[in-house]
């Protein structure tokens, strides 16, 4: 009686990653760069980052969150890796 080797199963993972901060009832991505300018001369009390929108000036509304009927909540424009 001749064995036969096992098969071999190979398996495709795959990971999305991004990361967010909620800070004064603000959503900001921590992955895209673009987002903050530094502020020089900060003190401990305040963030040592100010968000910016697309065009370069202050957006002070941070990213927005969405919700649909599945209860499933996402936030626009969020970088995904």
């Amino acid at each position: 009686m001749s064995q036969v080797a096992p098969l071999r199963k190979t398996k495709n993972i795959s990971l999305n990653i991004s990361f967010l901060q909620i800070y004064n009832e603000k959503i900001y991505d921590l992955l895209n760069p673009g987002m903050f300018k530094r502020v020089k001369g900060d003190q401990l009390a305040q963030p040592a980052f100010h968000h910016v929108n697309a065009t370069g000036g202050s957006d002070p509304s941070g990213l927005k969150i969405k919700w649909n009927p599945f209860d499933v909540y996402t936030v626009e424009n969020l970088f995904n890796f």
